[in-house]
């Protein structure tokens, strides 16, 4: 993972977000996050969401003859008459017959996938008449990723209920040299061929108008659309939002946060956030490592800046790393392992650089890391692109790209998330050549402990890592090219490793060991010095604290973490216990200094990582013992009021078929 922090000088003013014209700008309620909508791959925050309103909940729907068709007797047809309807599936694998009860407890706990096409409601000529559901059984196999064994579906019909056609703001005051950013996305309703009018209007109390939007929309321009106009300055302006006509018949229009923009001369770093999914430190070349995999992190950061040799992450899987990543939080301590509810009032990173002034953006790869398992809290975008791809990591750091183009003036906090190092590992044609002659495995100069049958992956993952590391030198550069390269204050982070069998196990969330456990995490730019290396234990929950305070927070404190500052130039950190956790009831382990300390159960052990590093040799130790341990107890008991929540199976989420496609090439889901 690859965390990079774009300053900028008093020479070029900086265009900061001074204000959010959110939900309570509108005079409308907030949640404890953003209102988020999501139109093909990408969610926005947006000032209000459409309603669904559940029509229909079905349990246990045959499939017969290829087809499932329902009539809908218990709704109103009127009730779905020009409304837009979305349809979301479960199987049911069995052919038996089951229980309501059981049926609706599938329904409650189950994973439901979201249809977007090969389904129909036809509905009756008057209100007197059924509208019936209509799907075939070839769009449902392809939707839910599987051969339709059984025969049944659990099925959720709902209704897209309009926005309000009209949304106010209460008095603001613009700024002077301002401009505001006006978004929105279309939602096409079924009917072909109809348009929807939208408009943006300033008022100010001096009596002055300005027409910020007035555009006419056919349903060629669903999606999203951002247009940026520059203001007057003036007290007391009001913006106004207008979708005029019956919206129901003409598609829904949801409108983005406005956000309004001034330039200021002097202005802290930009963000930007690049996740390097499962790299391990150990296979930098830059730790140590005898290939080059990655000569461009090495020359552009490690070379350049502060490298953190000791850092660890708090779980082996990529949505409770992550998590910890951006709310600082070990697993114990998230509402729910790797996922953050709507109605959980957690800060995440990008929520805290939203209220500093920064525009938020995100590019990444689904899979764990979706949108609506609450990675989007804390981004006004946030687009993701499928892992099931030959493209895999091209497309985000492409965007990214394209991101620092449009932005190279904006103060911004921006993440770019990639699996490309992760399992399957399938390095494309300019690397497959790589790694295939070297003599390193002969020499003994690789890890010895990895069995023969596992080499051929760990060969591959060193070229995919190739790969990523070429990606990062064209962000590099590109940020070099615009003149922001000098500006730039870069971080690299990893969510977590990955086992090849040092411990007779493969992959990762499975064990407690280092091969999962230890990331790399370096820092670079103005004021940070370069070619130093740091070998204090560190975590993955200290990454926010410590951009919020190389930023200039107000409040530099994110969940667990604490600011790595002061080790820059030197100083050393107090030491503290960082906690983990891995798969398996009751897996819990600490570290804190030199000694790693793992429970299993009623049973605890310690490793000392500077005498033994590679975790062999484990020293049995009292479980109600003092140091570490008691951290541990302690930890583990100020987090259990809510322990139900923090089942390691995380609460379900309705899911698109690409987030599908990709949970199941990652190897998440069977």
């Amino acid at each position: 993972m690859l965390l990079a922090l774009v300053g900028c000088t008093n020479e070029v003013p900086t265009i900061a977000v001074q204000k959010r014209l959110g939900p309570v700008a509108f005079g409308l309620p907030r949640g404890p996050h953003a209102t988020m909508f999501s139109i093909a791959n990408v969610g926005r925050e947006v000032v209000v969401s459409p309603g669904r309103l559940l029509v229909a909940d079905l349990l246990g729907v045959p499939i017969v003859d290829g087809r499932v068709r329902v009539e809908l007797g218990d709704v109103d047809p009127a009730t779905l008459r020009g409304r837009r309807l979305e349809l979301e599936a479960q199987q049911i694998d069995t052919d038996a017959a089951v229980p309501d009860q059981i049926l609706q407890n599938l329904a409650d706990s189950g994973r439901f996938v979201s249809l977007s096409e090969g389904w129909q409601v036809r509905l009756p000529t008057d209100d007197d008449g059924d509208a019936v559901l209509s799907i075939e059984e070839a769009e449902l196999q392809a939707a839910l990723l599987e051969e339709l064994d059984a025969r049944q579906v659990n099925l959720r019909l709902w209704a897209l209920e309009p926005i309000p056609r009209e949304l106010r703001t209460e008095p603001f005051r613009v700024p002077e040299a301002a401009s505001i950013e006006i978004g929105y996305g279309l939602v096409p309703s079924p009917a072909p061929g109809l348009v929807s009018d939208v408009s943006a209007t300033l008022e100010c109390a001096s009596g002055a108008t300005q027409t910020v939007l007035d555009e006419r929309l056919t349903l060629e321009d669903a999606g999203w659309h951002q247009h940026r106009t520059p203001l007057p300055a003036g007290d007391g302006c009001q913006l106004i939002l207008r979708q005029p006509g019956t919206a129901t018949a003409k598609g829904i229009v949801v409108w983005t946060v406005p956000l309004l923009f001034a330039p200021e001369k002097a202005s802290p770093p930009s963000v930007i956030l690049i996740s390097l999914d499962t790299l391990r430190a150990d296979r930098l070349s830059g730790y140590g490592y005898p290939r080059e995999t990655t000569p461009a992190i090495d020359a552009n950061l490690i070379d350049r800046g502060v490298t953190f040799t000791n850092t660890n992450t708090t779980f082996g899987s990529t949505d409770v790393a992550h998590l910890s990543l951006l709310t600082g939080l070990s697993p114990n301590a998230q509402p729910i392992l790797g996922r953050l509810p709507p109605d959980t009032a957690v800060e995440t990173l990008g929520e805290r650089l939203q209220d500093e002034g920064y525009l938020t953006a995100a590019f990444t790869e689904d899979g764990l890391v979706a949108g609506p398992f609450g990675f989007w809290f804390g981004f006004d975008s946030y687009t993701e692109f499928p892992v099931v791809s030959a493209r895999r990591g091209l497309d985000v750091f492409e965007q990214a790209r394209l991101f620092l183009r449009r932005h190279q003036n904006d103060r911004f906090f921006l993440l770019v998330h990639t699996y490309r190092v992760h399992d399957p590992f399938e390095a494309g044609p300019a690397s497959q050549d790589l790694f295939r002659t070297d003599p390193y495995w002969a020499e003994g100069r690789l890890d010895p402990r990895i069995p023969p049958k596992a080499r051929a992956d760990w060969d591959e993952y060193d070229r995919g890592l190739v790969e990523a590391d070429r990606y990062m030198a064209a962000l590099l550069a590109e940020s070099r090219r615009l003149a922001i390269d000098d500006r730039a204050i870069v971080v690299l982070v990893s969510d977590h490793g990955e086992a090849f069998g040092e411990h007779g196990v493969r992959g990762h969330s499975l064990t407690p060991y280092q091969e999962e456990f230890r990331i790399p995490l370096v820092f670079r730019g103005p004021g940070i010095p370069a070619g130093v290396r740091v070998d204090q234990t560190t975590g993955i929950v200290d990454v926010g604290a410590t951009i919020l305070d190389l930023v200039g927070a107000s409040q530099t404190r994110l969940g667990e973490g604490r600011s790595l500052r002061p080790a820059f130039s030197g100083s050393r950190l107090d030491e503290r216990p960082y906690f983990f956790r891995w798969t398996g009831r009751n897996a819990n382990g600490v570290r804190l200094g030199r000694y790693k300390s793992i429970v299993r159960g009623e049973r605890c052990m310690r490793f000392d990582l500077a005498k033994d590093p590679g975790e062999r040799v484990p020293s049995p130790i009292p479980c109600d013992g003092e140091g570490e341990i008691a951290a541990l107890r302690d930890h583990i008991a100020a987090t259990q009021h809510d322990a139900s929540a923090k089942a390691a199976k995380p609460e379900p989420a309705t899911i698109s078929p690409r987030v599908e496609r990709s949970l199941k090439a990652l190897g998440y889901l069977d």
